[in-house]
Parts: C-alpha cells; sequence; structure tokens
C-alpha cells in the first residue's frame, strides 16, 4: 500500500497529561482497529 497523495493528520500530544495521551492513542488504535477488521482477511493489502 502507498500513502503518496493520502492527507495525513499529525497531532501534538506532548502538552497533554498522560491519562490523555493514552485516552487519544486508544481511541485512534481502536479506530484503525475496527477499521482492518472491517477489511476482512488480508485487509486493504493483499496482493
Amino acid at each position: 500500500m502507498s500513502t503518496d497523495g493520502q492527507q495525513v493528520t499529525v497531532v501534538d500530544l506532548h502538552n497533554l497529561p498522560e491519562r490523555a495521551q493514552r485516552f487519544v492513542v486508544g481511541v485512534v488504535l481502536a479506530a484503525e482497529t475496527r477499521k482492518k477488521e472491517a477489511a476482512g482477511p488480508g485487509g486493504c493489502c493483499s496482493p
């Protein structure tokens, strides 16, 4: 899979308290995991 031409969002978490950082990372990982699971076996990147 290529990321050429794709939008990237950068979020600066370093000023957030540790608990808030963990929350944000957890939410992002959960969303990405749901997308990957919904893609099924082989996901988006199967040859």
